[in-house]
Order: structure tokens, then sequence, then C-alpha cells
């Protein structure tokens, strides 16, 4: 039944509700709360979108927007058990972290520095001057600093030779 303007209905008295109402006034379809239930428990088994629209039985535009507003995300088993890993325990030490609002992946100064310690970064070689160097931020560096860098891309010409 198409609603004109003027018989709308009454969003108190409508059996719908009010949520109803708004879903009937911008044309869209009302779920009911086993639909509801059936798409949170298909999306906690890792179900997409277009799964779970066709054996709902509503479109997959709705199950996107009903899992974005209700905050479900699929997720897979082996997922779930590694984010829960890497929350819980120390990366260093592997001890039991305390829940806080941020998130830790220590337990302290001491194994953050440890850890920092024990996973440098590997050492380079210069390829000017042989000399070792640590590629900190940068694995693609090739020299130990400017000047070698300089050196290496601009040799030193002899006097009669002429820079083209």
């Amino acid at each position: 039944m198409v609603y004109g303007f003027a018989s709308l209905p009454d969003p108190k008295t409508h059996s719908g509700g009010e949520d109803g109402f708004a879903a009937l006034f911008h044309g869209g379809a009302i779920m009911t709360v086993p639909q509801k239930e059936r798409i949170k428990a298909l999306r906690g088994q890792g179900l997409s979108y277009q799964e779970i629209a066709g054996k709902v039985g509503v479109s997959r535009n709705t199950v996107k927007t009903y899992c974005h507003r209700n905050a479900l995300e699929a997720v897979t088993a082996s997922e779930e058990t590694k984010q829960k890993e890497i929350k819980d325990q120390c990366a260093h030490c592997g001890q039991a972290l305390q829940k806080t609002r941020s998130t830790k992946k220590f337990c302290s100064d001491a194994c953050r520095m440890a850890y920092h310690k024990a996973n440098r970064p590997h050492d380079a070689i210069c390829a000017h001057c042989g000399g070792r160097f640590n590629d900190i931020g940068n694995r693609k560096r090739k020299y130990c600093s400017i000047k070698c860098c300089t050196a290496s891309r601009f040799p030193v010409r002899s006097a009669g030779e002429v820079a083209v």
C-alpha cells in the first residue's frame, strides 16, 4: 500500500511504532526482532552481507546498514584468537597485561626497551666507504652519511676532465 502525503499514518498509532513509521515514510522495510537476532548470529559466524541477506530475506544494504549501526563485525575464530593473544600479553615476556583505556604492548618500560634492543634493525654496509651503519627507518638506505652519498654520486674529477 502506498501512502499519499494526506494519508500518512500516525506514528503513535501505527502498528510498526515510530521506527516502523520512519521505514514506511522513507520507503524501507521493517525488520523483525528474529531477523535482527539472526543477522547478529550470522555476522558473528563470519558471513558476508550478501550471504546474510540471502538467508534472512532482506536486502544486502539493509544488512550492511544494520551491522554498521550496531557495530557488528565479521570475525573468524583464528582472527579472534590472534587479536585476543596480542591484546592480553606483553610482546616481550608474554606476561598478562592489565586492561586500561589505551592499548598496551608491554607490561613495563624494561620489557619495552629489552624488546626494542633485541629487535633492532640490522646493520647495513655503506656502498661508498664499506662501513657499517644502522638502517633505522629506511631499509633501502645505501650510504652511512650525506658525505658518502655525495662523494659516491658526484666523484671528484681530475683537472683535465670536463664534466658533462
